[in-house]
C-alpha cells in the first residue's frame, strides 16, 4: 500500500501544477512541478509546465516590480524558465517533441532575443515529430514566427534610423569640437604671416583673396596691408569687376599718407574682352601708379584693353606684350614701341618684351617726314623715355622701317644690357600706306658703341631677310660677357663674327658663347686664343672636326693655355666627335692624377703562312707587350687649367657608350641624350649648373630615398635659372652668387669625394660592380 502511494506522489504533485497552472497561480505551479520532477517524474510536460510557469510568473513579476517598485523584478523567474526550457530541448527535443522549441523560442521571444528565437523555430518545420502536429499547433508556430519576423524587421529599421541620427548627430559634434577646438593661428606673428603671403604670391597671385577668407584674423591682417593688394590678374571668373573694386579699395592709401596705388595689372587670355569697358574705368585712376604691365591675348583683344584700359603709365618699369596664336598667323600691329602707354617725359621704362608683334616704322621719304638726323620714332621721346631701358627681347616679330631699325633704335639706350631677339625678321621699307609713296631703302650707319651691354642673343629660323640687325657685328660693345648666335643662312662663319673689330674688343671679357648651328672652320682655335675669361662654350651642332678637338685638348697643356678658365662646354650633334678625342680633351681639363687611363691594346697575332717556321714563345710575348702610344695628359708638375665640370654630348651617336661612367665620376654633369633635342640644355641655360650643386649626400639622398622622400632637386628660379634646392645639411649653409664661388664648392665636394672613395674598400654594391666592370672593359680594349 504504501509503495503505491510512493509510485503516484510525483503524478499527484504534476496534477496539482497543471491545475494551479490554469488556475494562474503561477508560483505554486512552479513548486508543484518542481516536486514531480524531484520525485521522479519523467514525462516531458513537467518541464514543459514549469518553463511557461515561470515565464509567465516572471512577467507578473516584471508588471508588479515597475507598478510598486517593490517585490522582485522577474529575472530570476526568467532565468529559471530559460534554463528549464533549455533543459527540456536537451532531454526530449532531438527525437521525442518539437514542443520544447517552440517554448524555447516563445521565451527568448518576450525579452527580444529575436535572431536566437528564430533559429529555433526553423528549427520545428524539420522535427520528426511535427508531422503528427494538429492544425491548431501550427498556427501556433506561424503566428509566433510572423511575431519574430516583424518585430525583427522594425527593430533592424529602428536601429538603421538611430545609427543615421548618430552619424548626423557624431559629424556635427565633430565639427562643432573644431570649431571650438584648439587654435593656433594666434603663434604666428602678423609680420611672419605677412612674408609667407609675400612669398608664397609669386606662384599664386590669388592666394591674398583665399587667405583672407580663412578666419577674421588673418582678415583683419592682410586687408590693411597695402603690398598684397597690389598686383591685380584679370582672367575667367564671376564678379570681375566687384573684385577689381576690391583690389583698388585695399591698395589705396589713407588721408595724409603716401599714394601707392596699383602695382602690377595682368590681363589673361581668359579675360572677357566685354567687360573692358567696365573695368578700363575703374583702373583707370590707377594707371600712373602701374609699375609692371602684362597682358597675354589675341590682337584683337589687345587693341580693345588698350583702348578701354591703360594711358599715361609715367611709372611704368616692365612692359611685357604677348600675342597668342603666333603660330598660326596672329601678329599685332604697332607703331610705338611703347604702344603709345608712357608719358613723354616718363624715365621709368627698364624692361619690354614683346612677342607676335609688326613694326611699322617711319618712311623718312616721305617729304612731311623729319630728315634722317632727327630721333627716330621708335618711341615719341626717346631721349627720355630709353634713358632706362636695361632689357630688350622680341620674339617671333617683323620689323618694317626704311631708316628707324633695331639699330637705330638701340642708339638712343645708353644703359641696355640683354639685347633678345628670336626669330625677328627685318625688312628694309616701311607697309605701304595709303599714299602709295614707294618706300625709301635702308641707310649703312656707323657701329655703334654700346658700353653697357652685357649679353647678346640672337636666334632665327628663317632663312631670308635675316639683316645686320641680328648680327653682334653692327655694334661696339666691349664689355659684352654673354654672346649667343644661333641664325640659319646668316652667311658668316664663326671666325670671321668673332674677328670683327666690333666684337673683338670684348673678346678677353666674355665669359659665356653660344655658337650653335655655326660653322666652324680651322682657324676657329686662333680665336680661342683670345678668349681668356671664357667659362662656357657651346659648339652644338656646328661640324667640329676631329683636329679641332685635338687641338683643343693639346692647347690645355702649351703656354699660353687655350681657355684656362673653361669649365663647361657642349657638343651636341658633332657626328665627328670620337670617344678617343673625347677622352684626351677632358683629361686636358683634369688634375693629372684624375685622368681616365688609356685603353690597354689587345694583342692581335699576325697572319703567317702555314710552311713558315714557327715563331718562338718569347718573341710572340714581346710582341704582345708592346707599350701603349702616349696619351695627351697633362704632367704631373704641370698645374692644370680650370676643371672642367659641366658637359653636354647630346646626339654624339660616335662616342663609344662605355666611357660615360668614367666622365660622370669625374665631371659634375654628363648629359648624352639620343632622343628630340632639348635646345635649352645644350645651349646651358641656367648658367650650364643644372646639377652643379648635387655633392655626394645629395646623390646619396636621391638613390636611397623612396617615393615619399623629399630629394634635393634642381628648380627653377623666377628669372629663367635653375638652383639646387637642398633638404640636407646643405640647406642650411647660406647661398653666395657668382660662378667663382659655384666653381670652387665644386672643387671641395670633388676633394671630399676623392677621399671618401680612398677610404672605402672591396665592399661594393651591385650597381657599382657592373659600372666597374664595364670600365674595366673599356680600359682592356
Amino acid at each position: 500500500m504504501s509503495s503505491s502511494r510512493a509510485t503516484d506522489m510525483p503524478t499527484q504533485h504534476y496534477d496539482t501544477g497543471v491545475t494551479q497552472y490554469k488556475a494562474g497561480q503561477w508560483g505554486e505551479a512552479v513548486r508543484s512541478f518542481d516536486r514531480a520532477i524531484t520525485l521522479g517524474y519523467k514525462l516531458p510536460g513537467a518541464w514543459e509546465y514549469k518553463a511557461k510557469s515561470n515565464l509567465n510568473l516572471s512577467n507578473a513579476e516584471a508588471a508588479h516590480f515597475a507598478k510598486t517598485q517593490t517585490g522582485p523584478d522577474g529575472e530570476a523567474s526568467y532565468a529559471s524558465a530559460y534554463k528549464t526550457a533549455e533543459s527540456a530541448v536537451k532531454r526530449f527535443g532531438k527525437t521525442d517533441r518539437w514542443q520544447p522549441y517552440y517554448i524555447l523560442a516563445d521565451i527568448l521571444y518576450r525579452r527580444q532575443k529575436y535572431s536566437q528565437a528564430m533559429s529555433y523555430l526553423a528549427t520545428i518545420p524539420r522535427h520528426p515529430k511535427f508531422q503528427k502536429a494538429t492544425p491548431e499547433q501550427r498556427a501556433a508556430v506561424k503566428k509566433l514566427s510572423e511575431l519574430v519576423s516583424n518585430d525583427m524587421h522594425f527593430l533592424r529599421q529602428r536601429n538603421k534610423g538611430r545609427e543615421e541620427a548618430s552619424a548626423v548627430e557624431r559629424d556635427i559634434e565633430l565639427e562643432t569640437r573644431v570649431k571650438r577646438g584648439m587654435r593656433f593661428d594666434h603663434l604666428l606673428a602678423p609680420d611672419v604671416f605677412l612674408r609667407i603671403v609675400e612669398v608664397a604670391r609669386d606662384t599664386d597671385p590669388r592666394l591674398a583673396t583665399r587667405m583672407s577668407g580663412v578666419c577674421r584674423r588673418w582678415r583683419d591682417v592682410l586687408v590693411p596691408q597695402r603690398g598684397v593688394w597690389q598686383r591685380l590678374i584679370l582672367g575667367k571668373g564671376s564678379y570681375v569687376p566687384l573684385k577689381v573694386k576690391t583690389y583698388l579699395n585695399r591698395c589705396e592709401s589713407g588721408e595724409g599718407e603716401e599714394i601707392t596705388g596699383l602695382k602690377e595689372l595682368r590681363i589673361t587670355e581668359r579675360f572677357d574682352i566685354n567687360l573692358a569697358d567696365e573695368v578700363g574705368r575703374l583702373v583707370e585712376p590707377h594707371a600712373e601708379f602701374i609699375q609692371h604691365l602684362r597682358i597675354e591675348s589675341s590682337p584683337g583683344a589687345i587693341k580693345i584693353i588698350l583702348r578701354h584700359f591703360v594711358r599715361s603709365m609715367r611709372s611704368l618699369r616692365t612692359l611685357t606684350i604677348r600675342v597668342t596664336g603666333v603660330e598660326t598667323g596672329n601678329i599685332l600691329l604697332i607703331d610705338r614701341l611703347d604702344l603709345d602707354l608712357l608719358t613723354r617725359t616718363a624715365t621709368s621704362l627698364e624692361e619690354v618684351d614683346l612677342t607676335g608683334i609688326e613694326f611699322n616704322g617711319p618712311d623718312y621719304s616721305h617729304p612731311e617726314i623729319p630728315p634722317r638726323g632727327n630721333p627716330t620714332l621708335w618711341v615719341r621721346n626717346p631721349a627720355k623715355q630709353l634713358a632706362h631701358l636695361a632689357l630688350m627681347r622680341l620674339t617671333d616679330s617683323r620689323i618694317h622701317s626704311s631708316t628707324g631699325n633695331l639699330l637705330t633704335l638701340l642708339q638712343d639706350t645708353p644703359a641696355i644690357k640683354e639685347v633678345h631677339l628670336t626669330n625677328v625678321v627685318s625688312y628694309s621699307s616701311t607697309v605701304p600706306s595709303a599714299s602709295g609713296i614707294a618706300p625709301a631703302p635702308v641707310e649703312e650707319g656707323e657701329e655703334l658703341r654700346l658700353k653697357s651691354l652685357e649679353t647678346w642673343v640672337a636666334h632665327s629660323k628663317h632663312g631670308r631677310n635675316v639683316s645686320r640687325d641680328l648680327l653682334p657685328t653692327s655694334i661696339l660693345a666691349p664689355n659684352l660677357l654673354s654672346l649667343e648666335y644661333e641664325v640659319a643662312g646668316a652667311g658668316m662663319s664663326a671666325t670671321e663674327m668673332l674677328r670683327s673689330p666690333a666684337i673683338r674688343e670684348a673678346l678677353p671679357k666674355l665669359r659665356s658663347l653660344s655658337l650653335g648651328k655655326t660653322a666652324i672652320p680651322g682657324d676657329f682655335i686662333d680665336v680661342l686664343q683670345e678668349m681668356t675669361s671664357l667659362e662656357f662654350l657651346n659648339l652644338a651642332h656646328g661640324s667640329v672636326s676631329a683636329p679641332f678637338f685635338e687641338a683643343l685638348a693639346s692647347g690645355a697643356t702649351k703656354e699660353p693655355r687655350l681657355l684656362p678658365n673653361l669649365i663647361a662646354i657642349s657638343l651636341a650633334g658633332n657626328l665627328e666627335l670620337r670617344a678617343p678625342v673625347l677622352r684626351d680633351f677632358v683629361n686636358s681639363r683634369l688634375p693629372w692624377c684624375e685622368c681616365i687611363p688609356l685603353p690597354a691594346a689587345k694583342a692581335v697575332p699576325a697572319k703567317r703562312s702555314m710552311f713558315a717556321p714557327s715563331s718562338s714563345k718569347s718573341s710572340s710575348q714581346s710582341e704582345g707587350n708592346v707599350p701603349p702610344a702616349p696619351q695627351s695628359t697633362p704632367m704631373p708638375g704641370a698645374p692644370p687649367p680650370a676643371r672642367l665640370r659641366w658637359l653636354n654630348i647630346d646626339q654624339c651617336e660616335s662616342v663609344d657608350a662605355l666611357l660615360f661612367p668614367a666622365l660622370r665620376e669625374r665631371l659634375g654633369f654628363v648629359s648624352h641624350w639620343m632622343g628630340a633635342p632639348d635646345e635649352e640644355r645644350i645651349r646651358g641655360k641656367g648658367k650650364w649648373d643644372w646639377e652643379l650643386d648635387l655633392s655626394v649626400e645629395c646623390r646619396m639622398r636621391r638613390a636611397e630615398g623612396g617615393d615619399g622622400v623629399e630629394k634635393c632637386e634642381v628648380r627653377a628660379t623666377g628669372n629663367g635659372t635653375y638652383r639646387v634646392h637642398h633638404v640636407c645639411a646643405q640647406a642650411f649653409v647660406p647661398e653666395e652668387q657668382g660662378w667663382e664661388h659655384t666653381s670652387q664648392i665644386a672643387r671641395s665636394q670633388l676633394s671630399a669625394s676623392q677621399a671618401r672613395k680612398g677610404k672605402r674598400k672591396a665592399v661594393d654594391t651591385g650597381g657599382q660592380a657592373g659600372r666597374r666592370g664595364r670600365l674595366s672593359g673599356l680600359q682592356e680594349e
